[in-house]
């Protein structure tokens, strides 16, 4: 990167780049494109490859990251320009970007931004900055000397604005954590592929360790008997490529690292070792007031067998095993069960590449192992500690490729699987494809059943008619139904157009509904237009399915940030003649669905009158079925949500009709009783509490609250990053700078865990941006400017919010924080 005079072209990256970004997302040339290219070769530029290059997906989110990357190098204040000048090099380079852009790259960062105009910039900024801290000092002086006789310390208002205003920088030990995550992040996304992993290997080793949360595990009294936390357990272990450790490759550790920063570098370390494979089987009894540690020999039988049976290739190369676990007062040092398991996997094609040598028991500090790696692993699922829970939510330890929870009957399942052509136990598959859905193991189940009936449509069928008895069973289980809808859907080879109208309204609900989830309302475009061809047919045959896919459609628009066009979804059913004819329980969806999203767009009065109408609904809808308790919480939710947003004198009243005694629910949140039960409560007191927790009622609560701050757990999944944004705020506006950091960094985190797409990355932006107008920390800011980045092209109807989240990164003020949080809106989503 030099300054030397600029040639004509030189700003042709800024131009041509966000025109490949969108031909790169659409699939089709941008039309604007051509021209400029013709117009930049006349200036000199030598761009022919760029008029027949049309950029997949992949290389257009490159492009969008190498934008990101290009702003840090530009920013006087970003630490390493060069490191992320190479970075964005090397991100080119590795997507097949044309050298034609490389060169239009380097001349955009030669002549816009040179390096010595970065430091002579910087030495500029701190000479000023000195300049600044004299003259106050001086200032000051004065003044204390002209007001000897008058009080000098600053009013309460100029107090409480220099609060409001300050950004204090991030902890030397919150940056070393957030390095050790990264790291550990990184080496998570760098591990090598499953898929063929062992199969040419000749020789295996497995190191196995196990806990057992409140017990003192096998051959030991146990802490609680009986207790639900004694139902649980874990099983981890690494399969080692070779006959024994070979430190030199992958380095011997210690064990009962537990959260401690050895326990990341633990991790990381095998994380990268392309010769071991992780695997974590957490177990938790039918029983729940079984103990699951004296079950551990049946229990390490399945493990082993998973392992070598389904996560191992089974069609590899032959090879001598070993197998060693940690001992224990029933498993002494040298404890031997090698003909047992000889004798249990003999005769099973599954297990027949198996050479085995040896199943022991060993003491750690008596023989050179892996399994204090297994320990660790073991550590990471067990979450009976907060510092746990947040190792194994950096770790991701669910999306390991070796992650299978573990029951006493899925071995003997799983081998049940293996003759569906003749049992016909479509049951057991659906059942057992839901428990593993998200995991490894259940996607390759799912792909080898899906192969092994492309030519049984009487299969088909018969998955087919169980999905829809399901559904209509009335105690049915809707979150499991849709999960069982997704794995039916991906099996079916039937055209759609022969499946029957209730199972493509099935399917389409569902895939409606996981767009919303993940936020990516853009990937169900086509299914849309598909439900529109059959929606009359709908209207006519199954009402009760199109009002799950209407509501469940609407929900998509809300995805894209259009909530007047998801309302309108609504208020054409609440106008139907036929309406008011209809079960309760689904015109409460209906009338929900209007109230959520009239909430959203600030239409609270309106809002609040269709909500009403859906609590109504539905109390009198579980009059008439019991099973339906529970749902009255949705709507009353959605009120308390509008009435805090609106500011309205009722908004302590909504709440309580909501949660019932918040100091209950305080009670319950702190003793962590049933916190994944409560998420959705938890989340509306928050909201709560940051609105209106420094005035009564809500004050010695919301102080309760805090002080026990240290008992406060973090969970994956939904609503948990809004619970974590809305501790940070709180802690926040209690003066408690460090801890809300950790909390903004937790918020970030939790989202990361999951699949983000644009609306979720849009939420990303919120929290990073509210986070960095709070603290001086470059880390929030490159968050919130690669969300944007990835969410501003696909919802253009958070144009306002987007230019809101730019200004407050580019002008970072603590006092815009309040105006940030009350934009908002993603608990009504």
């Amino acid at each position: 990167m030099n300054a030397t005079s600029p040639p004509p072209w030189w700003k042709a990256w800024q131009r041509v780049v966000p025109l490949l970004i969108e031909s790169g997302v659409s699939g089709k040339r941008a039309p604007k494109l051509d021209p400029l290219l013709g117009r930049l070769r006349d200036a000199g530029w030598q761009c022919e490859s760029l008029f027949q290059w049309q950029p997949t997906k992949a290389q257009a989110n490159a492009l969008k990251r190498a934008q990101s990357e290009r702003s840090k190098v530009l920013d006087p204040s970003f630490a390493k320009p060069d490191s992320a000048y190479h970075r964005t090099r090397r991100l080119l380079r590795e997507a097949s970007i044309p050298d034609a852009l490389m060169t239009a790259f380097d001349a955009n960062i030669s002549h816009l931004e040179p390096v010595e105009q970065r430091e002579a910039l910087k030495a500029k900024q701190k000479k000023e900055k000195a300049a600044r801290e004299s003259k106050a000092k001086s200032r000051a002086k004065t003044k204390k000397r002209s007001k000897k006789e008058q009080p000098t310390g600053p009013t309460s208002q100029d107090s409480a604005r220099a609060k409001a205003t300050s950004r204090p920088k991030p902890s030397p030990k919150l940056t070393r954590a957030r390095r050790a995550q990264q790291r550990l992040e990184r080496a998570r996304l760098e591990m090598p592929s499953a898929t063929d992993w062992g199969r040419d290997s000749s020789e295996l080793l497995i190191c196995i360790d196990e806990t057992w949360p409140l017990t003192g595990g096998p051959g030991k009294a146990a802490e609680k008997e009986n207790s639900p936390q004694s139902s649980e357990g874990v099983i981890a272990g690494v399969v080692w490529q070779g006959a024994a450790p070979d430190f030199d490759v992958l380095p011997a550790a210690r064990d009962h690292r537990y959260a401690s920063p050895q326990a990341y570098e633990i991790l990381e370390q095998l994380f990268r070792c392309r010769r071991a494979m992780p695997f974590i089987m957490p177990i938790r009894l039918d029983d729940r007031h079984g103990q699951a540690s004296q079950h551990y020999d049946d229990l390490l039988q399945a493990s082993i067998q998973i392992v070598l049976g389904w996560l191992l290739p089974v069609d590899g190369e032959p090879a001598q095993l070993r197998i060693w676990m940690d001992h224990d007062s029933r498993h002494p040092h040298g404890f031997d069960q090698t003909d047992f398991y000889r004798g249990l996997l003999r005769g099973h094609q599954r297990f027949a590449r198996y050479d085995i040598r040896e199943v022991a028991w060993y003491d750690l500090d008596r023989i050179d192992s892996y399994i204090a790696y297994a320990d660790q692993l073991a550590y990471l699922a067990r979450e009976s500690t907060k510092a746990n829970r947040e190792l194994g939510q950096v770790a991701k330890y669910k999306q390991l490729p070796g992650y299978v929870p573990l029951s006493m009957l899925l071995v003997q399942r799983l081998k049940r699987l293996e003759h569906l052509e003749e049992n016909g136990d479509v049951e057991n598959f659906l059942d057992l494809a839901v428990e593993l859905r998200q995991t490894r193991i259940g996607e390759l189940l799912v792909e080898d059943v899906r192969r092994r009936l492309v030519d049984r449509h009487d299969l088909q069928l018969r998955l087919l008619e169980t999905l829809d008895r399901r559904y209509q069973h009335p105690g049915r289980d809707l979150r499991k139904l849709e999960k069982a809808v997704d794995v039916t859907r991906r099996v079916v080879s039937i055209p759609r157009h022969k499946q029957g109208i209730r199972a493509r309204l099935l399917a389409t609900a569902v895939q409606f509904q996981s767009a919303n989830y993940d936020g990516d309302p853009h990937r169900v475009a086509l299914v849309a237009s598909e439900y529109q061809a059959i929606r009359r047919q709908a209207l006519e045959d199954v009402p009760e399915l199109a009002i799950e896919c209407d509501v469940h459609l609407a929900g998509v628009w809300a995805e894209h940030l259009e909530f007047e066009r998801a309302a309108a979804i609504a208020r054409r059913w609440i106008d139907e003649e036929r309406f008011g004819y209809l079960p309760r329980f689904l015109r409460a969806k209906v009338w929900t669905s209007l109230g959520r999203f009239q909430a959203a767009n600030e239409n609270h009065r309106q809002a609040d009158l269709a909500l009403e109408e859906a609590v109504a609904l539905v109390e009198a809808a579980q009059q008439a079925l019991p099973s339906l308790v529970g749902w009255r919480e949705i709507p009353a939710t959605y009120r308390a949500h509008n009435a805090i947003d609106a500011r309205c004198d009722q908004w302590y009243q909504r709440l309580v009709d909501a949660l019932g005694d918040p100091e209950i629910l305080v009670d319950q949140l702190l003793a962590n009783q049933r916190p994944k039960h409560h998420r959705y409560r938890h989340r509306l007191l928050l909201h709560a509490m940051a609105a209106f927790g420094r005035s009564e009622p809500l004050r010695p609560l919301t102080r309760r609250y805090l002080d026990a701050r240290a008992e406060w757990a973090m969970y994956e999944g939904e609503p948990w990053p809004d619970i974590g944004l809305y501790r940070a705020y709180v802690l926040w506006q209690d003066k408690e700078p460090q801890a809300a950091s950790r909390w903004f960094d937790r918020a970030l985190l939790a989202l990361a865990s999951r699949r983000c797409e644009a609306t979720l990355q849009l939420f990303l932006a919120c929290i990073a941006a509210t986070a960095y107008s709070c603290f001086d920390d470059q880390h929030f800011y490159e968050e919130a400017q690669e969300a944007i980045l990835a969410a501003e092209p696909k919802l253009p109807a958070a144009e306002p919010l987007v230019r809101q989240l730019k200004l407050a990164i580019s002008r970072p003020d603590a006092a815009r924080v309040p105006a940030l949080m009350s934009r908002l809106k993603f608990h009504y989503l």
